[in-house]
């Protein structure tokens, strides 16, 4: 039952030509002669064809790297109000800004 995930998970692979993988544990592929013809290092991503991820992915030794979209910036603040001779914008003006009694005039 432990194998239903994986399978699962392979056979939710896109079509695409290729899928990106993270290696769970380090994978050596030797030829028929015993070289080394493939190495996979354990948590590094890498992009295999479809059948070659799928097989991977079976064993057990992979994952598939689901990209996600990247964060957005915070928004930056907003910018302070022109000055004008040195002084803030608003700074002087004739209308006082003290609350007032209903019907109390400037």
């Amino acid at each position: 039952m432990a194998k239903a995930p994986r399978k699962e998970a392979a056979a939710a692979l896109a079509s695409d030509a290729s899928v990106r993988v993270r290696f769970l544990s380090p994978r050596i592929v030797r030829d028929h002669n015993g070289e080394v013809e493939q190495s996979f290092e354990a948590g590094k991503v890498y992009t295999l064809s479809e059948a070659s991820a799928r097989r991977w992915i079976i064993r057990g030794a992979a994952e598939i790297v689901i990209e996600e979209a990247p964060a957005s910036p915070a928004p930056s603040p907003a910018p302070a109000p022109a000055e004008k001779d040195g002084k803030p914008a608003d700074a002087g003006t004739d209308k006082d800004t003290k609350p007032r009694a209903a019907g109390e005039r400037a």
